[in-house]
């Protein structure tokens, strides 16, 4: 099942299926909100204040990516894709999601206009997605277990990191990142 925890709330949304998103608060165990999105979620992702929400779904043999609020689930941009979106990441400044692709693609999507712009792409299926704390990266993996770090302000391409990993994760104040590798957990200042 999609899910995604608030950020700052004790809260989780869950895709329920046939076109339905559940919102449940954490400590007391119940529904708090049923919402009608049209499709079957396969990801989600809510933004980094939690005013908003970003959904993936199969549509007549494509993909599409929309953004709603988060209160009243009302539909804020979409946009469509050709191929399996793999990953959904907000930049921490909330007004741009990464989405990565089965194509191998990487593009930023505005999350108010869903205006489109290609960084690149990966060798392989792009298979993850995540931004640096401060924003000023995004680190792509993809099934050809190589990271892609792009700028995030110039959309980019700043290097490869070619470590066997396609899945990395950031320690809060973005100083250091664990990779997950065939050789085990790898830590990185």
């Amino acid at each position: 099942n999609a899910r995604s925890f608030h950020p700052l709330k004790p809260q989780i949304m869950v895709a329920e299926g046939r076109g339905f998103i559940s919102l449940w608060d954490l400590e007391e165990g119940k529904l708090l909100a049923r919402r009608e999105v049209g499709a079957s979620a396969e990801r989600l992702a809510y933004s980094p204040d939690g005013t908003f929400v970003a959904a993936s779904y199969r549509m007549n043999g494509s993909w599409g990516v929309s953004v709603h609020e988060a209160s009243e689930g009302t539909l804020v941009t979409s946009n469509v894709f050709a191929n399996f979106v793999s990953a959904l990441a907000w930049h921490p400044d909330g007004q741009q999601i990464a989405v990565t692709d089965y194509s191998g693609g990487v593009q930023m999507m505005d999350s108010r206009t869903g205006k489109l712009v290609t960084l690149g792409r990966h060798r392989a299926e792009a298979a993850t997605a995540l931004f640096s704390p401060s924003g000023q990266y995004l680190f792509t993996g993809g099934w050809e277990r190589e990271l892609i770090c792009w700028d995030a302000r110039t959309m980019q391409r700043a290097m490869t990191v070619a470590l066997d990993s396609y899945i990395m994760q950031f320690r809060a104040d973005g100083q250091a990142c664990a990779l997950t590798t065939l050789l085990g957990l790898q830590l990185h200042a």
